[in-house]
């Protein structure tokens, strides 16, 4: 006599003699999103037998998806070998989350084969960065490990693990 939007009613039973009753909604995995419960019409009854009305209708948002980081380079350079050419100077790159995040530091993003720089938070999904190369022709690796530091969505997701960028350049011209 409980109806759910997503999911299915558990162990509906009475807390006392006041006409208190809890029950649990198990949303199954994968299932993501608004989970509205209500109390159909006449799902009880009282002491003279009149039945009840339905309920006001609860709306609980389930989000258990992690955020998903992927690395991009923000002005792609190309060589006539298509390698990427750096002359001088950093070279630029983006994270973009698919949901806002919270917590998000220069600090989860390993590099090798550069030194990061300018960091900048452009929206709660978005931020920018810089990256120094090395050497003068290489490669930078880039990537943001599974659960690193504390990013995590507005639900508490912890992040998940994003691409691994490599960037190959040869300034050497």
């Amino acid at each position: 006599k409980v109806q759910t939007s997503i999911g299915t009613v558990d162990a509906l039973s009475a807390t006392g003699s006041n006409g208190v009753y809890e029950f649990t909604v198990t949303v199954p995995d994968g299932q993501d999103g608004a989970v509205m419960v209500s109390l159909l019409p006449a799902a009880g009854t009282d002491w003279a037998a009149n039945a009840s009305v339905a309920s006001n209708m609860i709306t609980v948002i389930v989000d258990r998806t992690p955020p998903v980081p992927t690395i991009e380079l923000v002005a792609p350079w190309v060589n006539p070998e298509g390698a990427d050419a750096v002359e001088n100077g950093p070279v630029a790159f983006k994270v973009t989350y698919n949901e806002d995040v919270k917590n998000v530091t220069s600090t989860d993003i390993t590099v090798v084969g550069g030194t990061k720089g300018n960091f900048v938070p452009v929206s709660a999904s978005e931020y920018t960065f810089t990256v120094a190369p090395a050497d003068k022709s290489g490669e930078i690796t880039l990537q943001i490990l599974e659960n690193a530091g504390a990013i995590v969505d507005l639900a508490g997701n912890a992040t998940t693990a994003s691409n691994e960028y490599v960037f190959v350049y040869d300034g050497s011209y």
